[in-house]
């Protein structure tokens, strides 16, 4: 994740392509009666995913809303062909109303997904950062635990061979100390 997220331009490049796919489906597939249009929630969710910023998935969320409303005013107007589907009313694409409310519904869906994809990435991310912070500290003391001493014994040696420097180590054993950590944490 993190290094996709270094590469904003390009996911934002991506996301934008993913709008523009998913309105060509939704066309192609009825328009304002397509069920596709679920797929702008999709694209909400993937934004919320590969971004870093909250408001990024918002503004993806708003401008699948955007591009929905647009569809959907071509095909009213007729400056777009509407595409015909089996077993639904086609007269439903000229009327207003419809329009109007199927517009409104699959906008109030989509920034209310983009809600819920910025806390669940918010919490996702916050439980990382936790993770993180138990694997290097000991989870009574809040010192850093063994394994990070050595993470950082190796970095800095190799650090003094690199700028050709001496190192010192400085170790001190106290006596049983072991029973007084048990004892009194």
């Amino acid at each position: 994740h993190h290094w996709f997220a270094n590469l904003r331009p390009l996911n934002q490049v991506q996301l934008l392509l993913d709008l523009i796919f998913v309105t060509v489906v939704v066309h192609f597939s009825g328009g304002a009666l397509s069920w596709f249009w679920a797929m702008y929630l999709v694209v909400t969710l993937e934004s919320s995913l590969v971004t870093d910023r909250d408001s990024d998935t918002f503004a993806f969320a708003l401008g699948g809303t955007i591009a929905y409303g647009w569809l959907l005013t071509f095909e009213y107007y007729g400056i777009v062909q509407s595409v015909g589907m089996p077993f639904e009313n086609a007269a439903l694409q000229k009327d207003i109303h419809y329009v109007f409310i199927k517009w409104a519904r699959v906008g109030m869906t989509n920034l209310c997904v983009a809600c819920i994809g910025v806390y669940l990435m918010g919490t996702i991310r916050k439980r990382e950062g936790d993770l993180r912070k138990l694997v290097i500290r000991d989870h009574l003391t809040s010192l850093y635990n063994r394994g990070y001493f050595y993470y950082r014994l190796k970095s800095e040696i190799g650090r003094t061979r690199r700028y050709k420097r001496a190192v010192s180590l400085l170790l001190i054993d106290l006596d049983d100390l072991k029973q007084v950590n048990d004892r009194y944490g």
